[in-house]
């Protein structure tokens, strides 16, 4: 059994309420400082030794109820360190309103939206990203494209979440848009990190290379992520061809599969 070291406290103010003016009754020799008047353990003269005695009193009381006080200090720590383990932070789990802003500006929180980011120390490592996208993303869905993209290779996170799933969403998350795909997904082009099921890399490059973005004004971005990916994985050409070849009906193909075959000349 656990209480609160607040009880001592309580004990403190009636023994102030019984030393207080208003009930010393009359003085003299039957007033508070004769034996008549006293009240109980001479609480009428309180005074720090007595303050301590009582503080040592009722921690004697609550050992032989086997009660275990534990101090508010003792659950501030604990949420501390309970809110550091934690990949994603808003304000609610921060001092005050601009601590998530200073955060930023230190580099130890990559700030998602106005109120929320990710612990900079989590995005260093695959598994890390893993626990922060499985916090972002809808349940039972898979994570594609530039998404899946951050999480094999880190970096600024994308400006959407991008995943594979038959519902459509039409929430915000954390400033970003869900943008779905509904593509065939077998078995062998999917895998799960953590908690976070993901496209392969090598799904991943396909899955690049077929996005409208390469084709706009941030395709440099998306051409470095695919060669990153390539690179970084070993993901050959003739992997992503392959995957094309049993996807023929899925948008863009043909301009991917000239980009994969002027890889491979």
């Amino acid at each position: 059994m656990v209480i609160d070291m607040n009880m001592q406290t309580n004990t403190l103010t009636a023994s102030r309420n019984w030393a207080s003016p208003t009930n010393r009754g009359p003085t003299g020799p039957s007033g508070p400082t004769g034996p008549a008047h006293r009240g109980p353990a001479n609480l009428g003269s309180y005074g720090p030794t007595d303050r301590d005695a009582t503080i040592e009193t009722t921690s004697e009381t609550l050992a032989k109820l086997g009660i275990t006080p534990t101090p508010t200090a003792g659950r501030r720590y604990m949420t501390c360190a309970q809110t550091a383990a934690k990949p994603l932070l808003n304000d609610r789990d921060l001092p005050g309103p601009l601590s998530l802003r200073a955060l930023s500006d230190f580099g130890t929180v990559s700030q998602l939206d106005a109120v929320s980011g990710y612990q900079t120390t989590h995005a260093d490592t695959l598994y890390g990203r893993s626990t922060i996208l499985s916090t972002l993303v809808p349940h039972n869905t898979t994570v594609c494209a530039l998404t899946a993209a951050w999480l094999w290779l880190g970096g600024l996170f994308p400006n959407t979440v991008d995943v594979i799933s038959r519902s459509h969403y039409r929430t915000i998350v954390h400033d970003r848009s869900i943008r779905v795909f509904n593509r065939r997904s077998p078995p062998e082009h999917l895998i799960r990190v953590g908690d976070t099921r993901v496209t392969t890399p090598a799904r991943t490059v396909c899955d690049l290379v077929l996005l409208p973005e390469l084709a706009e004004d941030n395709g440099d971005t998306v051409d470095r992520m695919v060669t990153d990916m390539m690179q970084e994985y070993r993901v050959t050409p003739d992997d992503c061809l392959t995957i094309l070849d049993r996807n023929p009906f899925w948008p863009r193909v043909a301009a991917a599969r000239s980009i994969f075959e002027g890889l491979t000349g």
